[in-house]
């Protein structure tokens, strides 16, 4: 459950209960509809054949270093005597689950579309043979319809995950108890699971159960086709003596972490538990910070990218991206303006279009994301168990 409380910026929800160890099983492992790779060594999951891992896939030891140099890349958004406070999104990147909606409206709206067509075209071009148009029909009705069920699966999850969405998933890592304090929300899987609720709550994990893992996976991409995402990842042991999986969480978002640096990031966690290291890996390193004014969708495509009212800006401070923004889009817009004239509307012509559609979707994708986020989202707060074992912060990010 929790209590919400109206203040200046929104709605603000204090989470209570807060689950210590053991008392909540996350549904996916509670149901046992999940092996995780994590439960098994990395030489185990390869001998399976299942799960193609890299070579740099695999466990940490909290006794180990596993990086000269410690990093936090500015994740941190918080400071308390013994604990440090980990964001689970940086503002900047809050839209980025809207790029799964651009590829869904992409893929399922093309092969909505495509279905149609091939359910129509032999009525059309008045082809006889009724075994043949039934064919057409039924094919292209089963594709328009699984078409349809992909747009809405992919359409509708992000939309779920950010309309009326936890503002912040924090992490709490608290040496003085040798706690780790998880925010978390249950997501219900599958197109029904839209329905479903998807509750916030607030779990203790003591820290000799969790297990840091650096887990990898190749996840679509709009502009490239599909990227590698890696994960600084944790998973929760029900008791020493039970090794069984009973939650997972991350620190920091995978799709801003690239290969070399989740290693720095476990140090930094590790060495602030286990050696007693410092708060911030380095003392002038900023805290992340946020803003909390609530932009127009308009201003929030000029903060993602270069097609909004800061075009200028966006060429002087990100020349780069913005040129190949223009490289793949105006070309795009050309082929497709003169195959439609060329070939008097022949809808081949329209796949130039996908030119074009990459860097909007990507630009447009994230200030939609951004817009829903900064007017829709609640502020979650933890419970006051956790406060009072963590103190009053030290320092605190700028819009925390």
């Amino acid at each position: 459950m929790s209590k919400s409380v109206d203040t200046g910026l929104g709605e603000r929800r204090v989470l209570e209960p807060l689950y210590e160890h053991g008392q909540h099983v996350l549904p996916i492992y509670a149901a046992g509809e999940r092996v995780a790779a994590s439960s098994a060594s990395v030489e185990e999951v390869k001998k399976r054949g299942g799960v193609r891992l890299r070579p740099a896939l695999g466990r940490y030891d909290k006794q180990q270093r596993a990086a000269a140099q410690p990093q936090a890349y500015g994740w941190i958004k918080a400071i308390y005597p013994e604990a440090i406070e980990f964001t689970a999104m940086r503002q900047e990147l809050e839209g980025m689950p809207m790029i799964q909606a651009a590829i869904g409206l992409l893929v399922g709206g093309g092969g909505a579309a495509i279905g149609a067509w091939a359910m129509t075209w032999p009525f059309i071009y008045s082809i006889d043979g009724l075994g043949y148009q039934a064919f057409f029909f039924i094919g292209g009705l089963l594709m328009a319809i699984f078409s349809l069920l992909f747009l809405l699966y992919m359409v509708g999850t992000p939309i779920r995950l950010l309309w009326g969405g936890p503002r912040d998933l924090p992490v709490i890592f608290d040496r003085a108890h040798r706690k780790v304090y998880v925010m978390q929300r249950e997501v219900a899987p599958g197109l029904w699971g839209l329905l479903k609720p998807w509750p916030v709550k607030a779990c203790a994990y003591d820290w000799e159960l969790v297990q840091a893992e650096h887990h990898t996976e190749v996840a679509p991409n709009p502009g490239t086709g599909a990227r590698r995402i890696h994960r600084l990842a944790f998973t929760v042991r029900r008791s020493a003596e039970d090794p069984t999986l009973i939650g997972h969480f991350q620190v920091a978002l995978g799709l801003a972490l690239t290969e070399p640096m989740v290693a720095p990031l476990w140090e930094h966690i590790r060495r602030f538990m286990e050696e007693r290291g410092p708060h911030l890996p380095h003392p002038s390193e900023p805290l992340d910070e946020r803003s909390d004014d609530r932009p127009s969708w308009w201003q929030a495509a000029g903060r993602t990218g270069p097609f909004g009212p800061r075009y200028g800006w966006w060429w002087k401070e990100h020349p780069g991206i913005t040129l190949f923004y223009h490289l793949i889009g105006i070309p795009g817009l050309a082929l497709f303006i003169a195959g439609w004239i060329r070939m008097n509307g022949n809808p081949i012509a329209f796949m130039a279009l996908l030119a074009p559609y990459i860097p909007l979707s990507i630009n447009w994708g994230l200030a939609t994301g951004l817009w829903l986020v900064a007017h829709t989202s609640r502020v979650y707060e933890w419970p006051q168990a956790v406060r009072q074992a963590i103190g009053e912060p030290v320092r605190k990010g700028a819009g925390w």
